[in-house]
């Protein structure tokens, strides 16, 4: 059995989430069990993998896990009349919850799921004074998972959640950290297989849950950890014997130019040392170039695998092919998270040029980030009379049509390991102008066939290019044909062929 570590799949996810939901769809195509490991409480994640394409069976969560509901199926939905009030308090409910008072006294504020009707999501119950002291919280399958208690400051101090007999299992402790924000203490299990636990740290505890996942399947599974800032650490913590393997959805060194020889990100320090790289069947990096990298760097300690992060979906791979001409003309496009390392600013300057040249050139901006650096982009668009031609769209998780709508797919960006949106854009055939950094660019641009690449900073010469495609129709759409070409190495038997090398050798 595969595992791929991860804290967190949010309704809005990075390209850690997508690379992983990427590859579960194509273990599931390949018929090798996997499943997605998350480590955060989250009561709303059966529903939002569901916005994924995913299955109860694809996802296994640490609190799931010791709550014994990882495989609940009976899913209902849960509304206030199913609440414990007595008849002779007062309900006044709206569209996204309900005030209950008892006489002029607020008793508790019932809150909604956010787009159901009437489901409960939480329960907050008041003192005589007004002051919030519990929460009950209700998982989006239809039943009450935890309790959280509040000090007379409104501060959290303790969480209690539940096994669906009512008994308790997670306890957690705490107290005020240096901001003023509450911090947790301590981690208590209670009753596990007739025992109790207790961990100082998510670490911890997260350790102990993956060598129970892997003791509870015969030992000798296959964890990959994905997120490095909260796998890596649990991953070299486990005690019980397995497979594992680390994964780099980011570049592993600090300066973007010298991968080889600059300090390693915090991340992988411990990953990297001599005592990490003990305990790794393996590295797994998205490029080549970032294999060939840190095999360099490590003097042939570690086996690294070079593994796409992306694959054409079956679905994907059985449509026709987008002509240039039955797309928008001149629409440029970037899809990815916006921040500071993806140097949107200089994008926006470029297709300023772009713009002065073609005036019926438009720039959408699809994703989302960073509130400030949105905001600050939106600004810097609008001050260079742009704010009709550059469209900031949000994120979608199905980008199928904004890809088929476009001509050509620019990044700017400082830094990544491999970006996954070059990879989509490639498989529907959208020609790829970038800046020339570590990694990705290089793998997929066949410079002046499929695409260009660009030196990083260089504005005017990432527009000239851009206006060379914008205005040669032809050339325009040959790049488009040989981008389709180039999207076949990402094929689901060509992108499975590599994580068979790994399975083979790692039996």
């Amino acid at each position: 059995m595969f595992y791929f570590l991860n804290q967190y799949l949010f309704e809005r996810n990075s390209g850690v989430e997508h690379a992983e939901i990427q590859r579960i769809k194509l273990f599931k195509l390949k018929g090798q069990p996997a499943q997605l490991i998350t480590r955060d409480f989250d009561r709303h994640l059966h529903q939002t993998i569901l916005r994924f394409g995913l299955t109860d069976a694809d996802l296994l969560n640490q609190y799931d896990f010791f709550q014994e509901v990882a495989d609940f199926a009976d899913t209902r939905e849960l509304r206030i009349d199913a609440l414990p009030f007595p008849a002779s308090y007062q309900v006044d409910a709206d569209a996204n919850g309900a005030r209950v008072t008892n006489g002029d006294r607020l008793v508790a504020q019932v809150i909604y799921i956010p787009g159901t009707i009437g489901q409960i999501d939480q329960v907050q119950y008041f003192d005589p004074t007004g002051n919030l002291v519990q929460s009950d919280l209700y998982d989006w399958r239809g039943f009450k998972t935890a309790e959280q208690y509040f000090g007379q400051d409104g501060q959290l101090i303790t969480e209690y959640f539940f096994r669906l007999d009512g008994t308790r299992v997670i306890e957690k402790n705490y107290v005020k950290d240096t901001q003023g924000n509450p911090l947790n203490t301590l981690i208590s299990l209670r009753e596990y297989h007739n025992h109790n636990f207790d961990f100082t740290s998510e670490d911890d505890f997260f350790a102990f849950f993956l060598d129970q996942v892997n003791r509870k399947n015969g030992l000798h599974n296959s964890f990959i950890a994905d997120r490095p800032g909260m796998a890596n650490a649990p991953l070299l913590a486990m005690t019980s014997p397995a497979k594992c393997y680390v994964f780099f959805p980011i570049a592993h060194a600090i300066d973007p130019k010298k991968q080889q020889t600059a300090p390693l990100d915090g991340f992988y320090q411990e990953a990297l040392s001599p005592v990490g790289l003990t305990k790794l069947n393996g590295l797994i990096t998205m490029t080549e170039q970032q294999r060939d990298d840190l095999e360099q760097r490590l003097n042939g300690q570690e086996r690294v695998y070079a593994i796409p992060g992306n694959f054409i979906a079956p679905e994907q791979a059985k449509r026709e092919r987008v002509l240039i001409n039955t797309r928008m003309y001149h629409r440029l496009l970037f899809v990815g998270r916006i921040g500071p390392e993806k140097q949107l600013d200089q994008l926006i300057h470029a297709f300023e040029l772009v713009h002065n040249g073609i005036p019926d050139a438009t720039l959408e901006i699809r994703g989302y980030g960073d509130p400030n650096t949105t905001d600050q982009l939106k600004q810097l668009a609008s001050g260079l009379n742009l704010a009709d031609s550059v469209q900031f769209m949000d994120y979608e998780p199905d980008l199928t049509a904004v890809y088929d709508n476009a001509q050509v797919f620019a990044l700017t960006s400082q830094v990544d390991a491999e970006p996954l949106a070059m990879i989509e854009a490639q498989i529907h055939g959208l020609p790829l102008v970038s800046y020339n950094f570590n990694y990705g660019p290089q793998t997929l641009i066949d410079d002046g066939t499929n695409g260009y690449l660009v030196a990083p900073g260089k504005v005017f010469a990432l527009a000239n290019r851009i206006m060379e495609l914008f205005r040669d129709p032809t050339k325009l759409q040959n790049f488009s044909t040989a981008a389709y070409a180039s999207s076949q190495r990402y094929s689901a038997d060509a992108v499975w062929a590599k994580w068979q090398q790994l399975i083979d050798e790692n039996q």
